[in-house]
């Protein structure tokens, strides 16, 4: 069986300020006799790390243990259905655990917890060695990728249950700020703009038969307003029309208040909205005020708190879906080399990184002189270049995965 080659990647951004290198090869390659895993490994280097024109800013080691169990041929064969299978679950799961941790910070810094040591994404892929504590090898195969798919369904159940959360609270905040900066002075909350620091002392008249209205008059009536509105109504009170000192709202309109006697208050709205004047139901009072001011500072603190959770958890999620995804590729790099090669298993696995595109071909060229086995089996099974098309496979050799830490 021949392994499918999973394509290239050349830099790419990845959220603000971040670029994305090609992805990580993890090649699988037969041991025939008297070759050893030192020898492989350092041809390869030799060859693809040369001084003046290296085709790969790394390659070593990938450690897949020789004795994970597969049982039967049968039960290897749907292993490595299973493994291609969940390696693309289990990305998708990072990948949108990736991008909520960007969206609550383009800058964020992704680290994998390894052994109480804070990695880069990079830095536990070249360091990789497994983890006998969380998957032991004396366990199925089978079992250890039921173990990983249970372990990713629940953080990401997690993940989803905390941006849920988040985005309810997000959006209580959103629409107040959308009303006020989307609504006309005649529909909006008039405790968004009278505010302590607008209202004087003297604005708001309140008596047993005195009241103050809230009147919104464009700006182009104004003069029309004032000449009139002493007009609209014989209990106004003469002068007492204010224009408060607020910005007029994007159709124009401005806010005054006019004071007038409570018994009058009904009809003098009539005669105002005849004119196009527009009387606001309002009254004054500043600790209404500071409870809705109260309130919205809640709701922001409440944001920012979920927006800390749900970050903590994001990075939390991403390092151990990371952590699992690399192992469920060491499964299918063992499973595929048994696969390919036979048994017992004895195979070299090695990482590299090219260090562009344009170096896929020679690099292909120099694994398939130094890895290949005699005769025309390499030739044969020698594929396309990926960036030729997205419809088929690249069949080599030697097994190869990509594994992209981070998503474009």
């Amino acid at each position: 069986m021949a392994a499918a080659g999973e394509g290239g990647g050349g830099g790419r951004a990845a959220g603000a300020g971040r670029t994305v290198k090609p992805p990580f090869w993890l090649i699988a390659s037969s041991l025939r006799e008297g070759q050893t895993t030192e020898t492989i490994h350092s041809g390869v280097r030799n060859a693809l790390l040369l001084p003046r024109s290296p085709l790969c800013d790394d390659v070593g080691l990938f450690d897949v243990p020789m004795t994970l169990k597969f049982g039967s041929f049968d039960d290897l064969i749907r292993a490595v259905d299973t493994l291609q299978k969940q390696d693309g679950v289990v990305e998708a799961v990072l990948r949108r655990v990736e991008r909520q941790a960007l969206e609550l910070d383009p800058e964020a810094q992704f680290k994998i917890m390894w052994q109480r040591h804070s990695l880069t994404a990079e830095q536990y892929v070249r360091r990789f060695t497994w983890d006998e504590s969380k998957f032991p090898k004396a366990r199925a195969i089978r079992e250890n990728i039921e173990a990983i798919v249970q372990s990713v369904n629940k953080m990401d159940e997690e993940v989803r249950a905390k941006v849920a959360a988040w985005q309810d609270v997000r959006q209580q905040a959103n629409n107040s700020a959308a009303k006020r900066d989307i609504l006309s002075y005649a529909q909006r909350d008039l405790l968004d703009l009278l505010t302590p620091s607008v209202v004087e002392e003297e604005d708001f008249v309140q008596t047993d038969h005195l009241t103050t209205a809230v009147v919104c008059v464009p700006i182009e009536a104004e003069s029309n307003w004032l000449s009139s509105y002493e007009k609209l109504n014989s209990f106004v009170v003469p002068r007492s029309a204010k224009k408060f000192n607020i910005p007029a709202d994007k159709d124009g309109v401005c806010l005054w208040r006019v004071v007038l006697f409570k018994k009058g208050l009904n009809e003098f709205k009539k005669a105002a909205a005849e004119r196009k004047f527009i009387v606001r139901d309002f009254d004054y009072n500043e600790g209404v005020y500071k409870e809705m001011t109260e309130q919205r500072a809640k709701i922001v603190a409440e944001q920012t708190k979920h927006e800390a959770f749900l970050s903590r958890v994001c990075f939390a999620a991403f390092s151990d879906i990371f952590v699992a995804w690399v192992h469920l590729k060491a499964m299918r790099v063992f499973c595929e080399s048994v696969l390919r090669f036979g048994v017992p298993p004895n195979f070299v696995s090695f990482f590299l990184r090219p260090l562009s595109d344009g170096k896929d071909k020679k690099i292909h060229k120099e694994l398939d002189a130094l890895i290949t086995p005699p005769g025309l089996f390499g030739n044969r099974f020698y594929g396309k270049d990926s960036n030729e098309g997205a419809e088929g496979e690249d069949f080599f050799p030697y097994v190869l995965l990509t594994l992209q830490p981070f998503g474009s």
